[in-house]
């Protein structure tokens, strides 16, 4: 049964909504992973959507630069900032938790519609359509991630069915949603990009033959560069933040990290909760039951199996091999590839589903009697045996067991009778079985005990006189306090920092940067509020960045550190060697700045020559100097400050954010706006538009560069 292509019906929606009514109690608290204090959330987003409102409140600006963490740094060119995915700027008008949660459930919801109309467009009928977006809807894993604060990362998986389904349905609106997910979060887009390729050449072959496959290369190639220049405005920055990050030089461990462990296969068959959340995959009894006794489809499980293994990662053979080759860095955490298995599951599931209800004959009821029976059966070996070895997790090999069972059952008086009544005992078997794993997994916390988390400290810091910044030797002040107060850290955790920095940082806390690292300074150590211990920071090199006080969760016995204040086991130092924001250096040494001035683009100073004018910020490239009204060049100082010389005199100065990244974004964006117009509109008179206008930009680019 083909699509017609329009959205499905109000019927539709509601049914999809109701799963997510759980979630209606917890809108108002804040998630996390079972037994984990850790959240993304408060150590990421929360921070950056403070952050961004004060500085649209405050400074009546859109930030681009951002000084919460690693003494300043570019937040435009972040895709954690959220500035460049649309519908998250939900986040600022609504208030947090609630926005966070809201936009959870929002996309929670549009993936499965997704999911619903693709599984339509291949000729699902809408009973097993309906049970294959519930079940992605409900999906297990997803939640383990939203616990673990990984809300983009949930905002891109919800695109991927819609981008596969307008493949089908609009081609013309694929750009759309390729950039939608990359924007939403670089991370799932590699995958993404790839799963729609393979699905796009499949369409191709399967409707029109071998013979169309260079027309086909030419098509994706223009879809590829209207989503590229519809990405700019984050790809771009992106791309030069990389580039001067630590990322530009992991190496092929660290591309496969997390790879999934061959034992965590088990958890396809019953839920291994403790277990770390890139490892958790279990899809659900019903998924797996009726995928594997009903579901033909061979790409869907070709697909799966090709996932499957690039989850296994470093486990299998020349692995790292394959993640040395260039751009497969995109593809980095190959455990998350278990989404698209899931995916492809939940799909052969509502297929299954459809021909049990249809009745199943010849070799395919060999298949689905050898499964129904099989797979219970296994699964009570497995708790079995594990019960023998007086292994933990027996306990929930017996939930999988159970389920399993149930499932089986279902889905066999389902292919006897063909009763709506058993579609939907097996539906709502399906919902409430990966609702029940999906509270098992997740914990909820008021904003008022979150929020409250070392306060004290926090509220002590924030009643010092500024600008200063306060350094953590180790995990003892979680960033979404430091945020709520203000604070401007030396240290900070986000998966993107410059190499200059982590270079100087190293010799400015003594802990070595090893392999790459997402916090600055890398928390050695098994404990992260202990983390660093038997490590000396350098007071000096800390007071370069207007590092006043530190902070630590053990004694240092450092000169020029004197302990000013305890919180419990959190000490306060006040560093005596602590420069000020801003200094002019000449040769009777360093003297403050008269005047000072700070906002999210722009920073105003007075200050009397001769000298270098050195202010404690990091320096970027996009950090424009004017003094007394005339341009000077920006330099650096000590690796990684930003300096301007000073003749004799006093002095306005002034220094201003405008990233040649950012304005090439920015061109790129409406280029592309303006490219997806003239394609909807003109179709192929927009093609061609779109070909020259690729060729006009490269050119300037190449220009603007030399």
């Amino acid at each position: 049964m083909s699509h017609s292509g329009r959205l499905p019906s109000l019927k539709i929606w509601l049914i999809l909504s109701l799963p997510l009514l759980p979630w209606v109690p917890y809108l108002g608290e804040f998630a996390f992973p079972k037994g984990n204090p850790y959240s993304d959330i408060l150590v990421a987003h929360y921070p950056n959507f403070i952050y961004l409102r004060k500085s649209i409140t405050s400074w009546h600006t859109v930030p681009f630069w951002s000084p919460l963490i690693f003494s300043g740094y570019p937040f435009f060119a972040n895709p954690l900032s959220g500035l460049w995915y649309p519908p998250g700027w939900l986040g600022v008008i609504l208030p947090l938790p609630l926005a966070f949660n809201f936009l959870i459930l929002a996309h929670l919801l549009w993936g499965a519609v997704g999911l619903y109309m693709l599984a339509r467009t291949q000729g699902i009928g809408e009973r097993g359509a309906l049970l294959s977006a519930l079940a992605w809807e409900v999906l297990p894993k997803t939640m383990a991630h939203y616990g673990a604060g990984h809300l983009t990362l949930v905002y891109a998986l919800s695109w991927t069915p819609w981008l596969l389904t307008a493949e089908i349905l609009w081609p013309r609106w694929v750009p759309v949603f390729l950039a939608l997910t990359f924007l939403a979060t670089p991370q799932w887009a590699g995958y993404a990009f790839v799963l729609w390729l393979i699905w796009s050449l499949r369409h191709t072959i399967k409707g029109q033959g071998l013979n169309h496959i260079p027309a086909w290369g030419w098509r994706a190639a223009r879809k590829v560069a209207l989503a590229s220049l519809l990405s700019f405005s984050l790809l771009i920055p992106l791309l030069e933040f990389t580039f001067l990050s630590t990322r530009s030089r992991m190496t092929p461990s660290d591309v496969l990290v997390f790879s999934l462990p061959f034992p965590q296969l088990l958890g396809f068959f019953f839920p291994s909760f403790g277990s770390f959340h890139e490892f958790f995959i279990y899809p659900g009894a019903v998924v797996v039951t009726l995928a594997i006794a009903g579901g033909f489809n061979r790409f869907w499980w070709l697909t799966a199996l090709v996932s499957l293994a690039w989850a296994l990662g470093e486990n299998l053979p020349a692995a790292h091999l394959v993640a040395s080759l260039p751009g497969i860095s995109l593809l980095r955490v190959p455990s998350r590839s278990i989404f698209i298995t899931c995916m492809a599951l939940t799909f052969l599931a509502g297929e299954g589903v459809e021909r049990f209800i249809a009745g199943i004959e010849g070799k395919a009821l060999k298949r689905a009697r050898l499964s129904l029976v099989a797979l219970p059966a296994f699964c009570f070996m497995l708790t079995i045996g594990l019960w023998v070895l007086e292994i933990k997790i027996a306990i929930w090999a017996l939930w999988g067991a159970m389920a399993f069972v149930l499932a089986a059952f279902l889905a066999w008086k389902l292919h006897s009778s063909g009763s709506i009544h058993l579609w939907l005992a097996l539906i709502a078997f399906l919902v409430l079985e990966n609702w029940g794993v999906n509270l098992k997994l997740l914990d909820f916390r008021s904003p008022q005990e979150v929020l409250a988390e070392k306060a004290e400290v926090a509220e002590f810091l924030a009643r010092q006189q500024r600008p200063f910044r306060v350094y953590a030797h180790s995990y003892v002040l979680p960033p979404h306090t430091t945020a709520l107060y203000g604070l401007e850290m030396a240290s900070g955790i986000d998966p993107l920092h410059l190499k200059a920095y982590a270079s100087f940082m190293e010799g400015a806390t003594g802990v070595p940067y090893g392999s790459y690292s997402v916090t600055i300074p890398p928390l050695t150590g098994e404990d992260p509020f202990t983390a660093n211990k038997g490590y000396a920071p350098d007071p000096r090199k800390l007071g370069l960045l207007n590092v006043k006080y530190v902070a630590s969760g053990f004694p240092l016995e450092v000169e020029g550190l004197k302990e000013i204040a305890r919180f419990g086991e959190v000490r306060i130092y006040e560093n005596d060697y602590a420069r000020p924001r801003a200094w002019v250096e000449d040769s009777s040494g360093p003297r403050p700045v008269d005047y000072w001035e700070w906002a999210p683009n722009r920073l105003r100073l007075k200050a009397r020559g001769p000298g270098l004018l050195v202010v404690s910020e990091i320096a970027y490239p996009g950090w424009e100097g004017f003094v007394d009204g005339k341009k000077r060049p920006v330099e650096v100082v000590g690796g990684v400050l930003r300096g301007i010389s000073l003749e004799e005199g006093m002095h306005e100065i002034e220094m201003r954010f405008r990233p040649l990244s950012l304005k090439m974004g920015l061109v790129g964006l409406i280029s592309g706006l303006c490219f997806l117009f003239l394609e909807q509109r003109f179709g192929k008179m927009g093609a061609m538009a779109l070909q020259k206008g690729l060729a006009f930009y490269s050119s300037r680019v190449k220009r603007a560069s030399s």
